[in-house]
């Protein structure tokens, strides 16, 4: 059974080879199965780099490869050397690249939406003139109906003799015949 360190060392691995893997970087040594790039290649990178920018002591201090009492900064100062001498040299972020292109960012963002409440404004009296549109439609459809029964109503006294049905009958008896004869033609 595989010690606790052991299991740790193992999870580290698989999550660096996945990194690996996400970045496209996974490509191994041609005719072996060891990969190009491994967390020993960054211990190498990082003894390199803070032994050419401090001195080998620092840099094993770094590593945690020995201790040696003749060496004996204190952690602050230690973190102060590494911000100021090492880590431009090991990370390849620029601070300063990337704070002018969050500023770029946040400046286009800013017009992007200023842009988007312009064009939703002019977009408010175009829905505007859609709804008065809308109605005019619906009022034009209820005149249309208007329309037509009119038309059914002129045809029926047309087809009648409309001087025999009003001296025969009142008002009520000619809706309720208008009302017949139009049941029968629909």
């Amino acid at each position: 059974m595989p010690s606790v360190l052991g299991v740790i060392r193992m999870i580290r691995k698989l999550e660096f080879n996945r990194v690996l893997a996400v970045a496209k970087l996974d490509s191994k040594k041609e005719g072996m199965q060891r990969r190009l790039i491994t967390l020993h290649s960054f211990r190498r990178l990082v003894k390199t780099v803070t032994s050419n920018q401090v001195n080998q002591d620092y840099s094993e201090a770094v590593l945690g490869h020995k201790k040696s009492s003749y060496y004996t900064l204190k952690e602050p100062e230690k973190r102060q050397i590494y911000a100021t001498e090492c880590m431009k040299y090991l990370t390849s972020l620029d601070y300063t690249t990337l704070v002018n292109t969050g500023k770029s960012i946040e400046k286009q963002l800013s017009e992007k939406d200023l842009h988007i409440k312009n064009l939703e404004e002019q977009l408010k009296p175009v829905q505007e003139s859609q709804k008065e549109l809308q109605n005019l439609n619906e009022k034009m459809n209820s005149m249309k109906e208007q329309i037509d029964q009119l038309g059914f109503v002129a045809s029926f006294f047309h087809k009648k003799n409309v001087q025999n049905i009003i001296e025969k009958a009142s008002f009520k008896e000619i809706v309720a015949e208008i009302k017949k004869e139009k049941a029968k033609g629909d």
